[in-house]
């Protein structure tokens, strides 16, 4: 019974993590096989606005994020999100728009979908589409398999995924695999650990440890380059009461010889 409801939380409590904190790269995907275990179909409406910093060991300024982000839950498995966020980075600004949503394909099969806008794609990408399938199985095990399309100006990255998962008692763990293609750029491998421990309706804390080759842009109007990248990651929400939630993140990241450390925080409230 205990991993059920677990599995209940764990889609919601992703969903809003990645509003929170931007964490919208391929690698760190909301994403829960076990979506189809989703016990309730209470309809709600998540509030969240958040802001997040990254210092830098080569005396760049802060990259920093200031988003805002709603959630809405009409049924089971079926969820939207809407978020707008303000990134600056290398003494530029880009504002973003996504565009978020689940939605059940049969009782135990998920779909997730996004895409995301970038007005000024200074260093983000011009726009970006996911696709997300997810198969839960017994004894707490799942699977998903997804895509990402992101375009730039100059190129085109294209990112796959497998990942499997397993949830026991109030555990979550999981490893993934990263597929990544430029045709300028060629090609690049990731893999990410993740594992969660849920603790209420709306609070967990989780960890992410990811090592391998990312393809992104390392400065501003540079061209898409193989990046070497080791991160570690904590994040958690912690629910106050019925309306009111904290959500947090901690990270420290190498990408190439640059060294990146964040500190994220938010608050969500809830209304049905």
């Amino acid at each position: 019974m205990k991993s059920t409801q677990n599995w209940s939380r764990a889609i919601t409590l992703k969903q809003f993590f990645f509003a929170a904190f931007g964490l919208t790269t391929f690698a760190t995907a909301p994403f829960s096989a076990h979506a189809s275990e989703v016990t309730t179909d209470q309809s709600f409406t998540d509030i969240t606005a958040s802001t997040a910093r990254e210092t830098l060991s080569n005396d760049a300024p802060d990259w920093t994020t200031a988003r805002l982000a709603i959630v809405h839950q009409f049924a089971l498995r079926q969820s939207l999100r809407f978020d707008i966020s303000r990134v600056s980075r290398f003494g530029l600004r880009d504002e973003t728009v996504t565009v978020a949503a689940y939605a059940p394909v049969s009782n135990k099969t998920t779909l997730y979908f996004e895409a995301m806008k970038s007005r000024e794609h200074n260093f983000l990408a011009r726009d970006t589409v996911q696709a997300q399938l997810a198969q839960s199985f017994e004894q707490g095990y799942g699977a998903a398999i997804g895509v990402r399309h992101a375009r730039y100006d100059t190129s085109n990255v294209t990112i796959g995924e497998f990942t499997l998962e397993k949830y026991f008692d109030n555990y979550r763990a999981a490893v993934s695999v990263y597929s990544s293609h430029s045709s300028s750029a060629g090609n690049a491998v990731s893999y990410r650990a993740a594992g969660a421990y849920y603790y209420g309706q709306r609070s967990s804390v989780q960890i992410s440890i990811s090592r391998g080759n990312e393809l992104e842009r390392t400065a501003a109007f540079l061209p898409i380059t193989s990046t070497d990248i080791r991160s570690i990651n904590i994040y958690g929400r912690h629910a106050l009461d019925g309306a009111w939630a904290l959500d947090y993140a901690l990270g420290r990241a190498t990408r190439g010889n640059v060294t990146h450390h964040e500190f994220g925080a938010g608050v969500s409230f809830r209304f049905q």
